[in-house]
């Protein structure tokens, strides 16, 4: 059977998925490596001043190192997903466009919550957060417009993959491959056709008597 051939449209957002993914795991691991550095000190209790900072972010927003904990993995593990979707996409396999599908709604769900997460939990009102022994980043005290932006612009190339996914030419390139070529028929020569004609049979016994 012959390999389906992606058409351009899969190639490009192929390769946008790969770039979407992978890019969007290094910011998150980047932009919250204090942060990450300093859940994982809290958790292995390494550093007092660590633990009481937690505790009082924690207290000032109730839940803060769970929603924040999640606010890194989900994020983490979908852009993975994406990016192993984008690698599939090129090459039309068959579960490459689905899996674009449903991780495109997800991420459009995990980012949409944790903008509304650091808007509305994360960053309480001014004056409200108590002094903290040691500095976490981000500030905590004011709204971070990077996580935002990059966010949104996650949401909105989730939104142009979920749509790209159901146009004419994706569905064509996921309707089947073609089927084998048929094969000409040469005609035989008259050789050939010596050979396939089956040997003429003895005469009966019986004729050869009369004869």
């Amino acid at each position: 059977m012959a390999r389906r051939r992606a058409p351009m449209t899969l190639v490009v957002m192929g390769i946008l998925s790969i770039l979407v993914g992978l890019g969007y795991m290094v910011f998150l691991t980047l932009y919250y490596r204090e942060i990450i550095g300093d859940l994982v000190s809290g958790a292995v209790g390494s550093n007092q001043d660590v633990m009481a900072t937690l505790f009082l972010l924690n207290r000032a927003l109730p839940g803060f190192i769970y929603v924040v904990t999640l606010m890194i993995l989900l994020p983490v593990v979908l852009a993975i997903i994406l990016l192993w979707s984008g690698m599939a996409l090129l090459t039309v396999t068959p579960w490459a466009r689905w899996a674009s599908v449903f991780t495109s709604i997800f991420m459009i769900v995990v980012e949409a919550a944790a903008i509304v997460l650091i808007v509305y939990s994360l960053t309480p009102p001014p004056g409200t957060l108590p002094i903290l022994p040691y500095s976490v980043n981000p500030p905590w005290d004011k709204v971070p417009l990077v996580p935002i932006i990059a966010a949104g612009s996650v949401i909105l190339y989730c939104l142009l993959l979920m749509g790209t996914m159901f146009l004419p030419s994706v569905s064509a390139a996921y309707a089947g491959a073609p089927g084998p070529r048929p094969q000409r028929v040469e005609p035989l020569d008259e050789e050939e056709v010596e050979e396939v004609r089956p040997a003429r049979r003895p005469p009966r016994r019986s004729q050869v008597d009369d004869e």
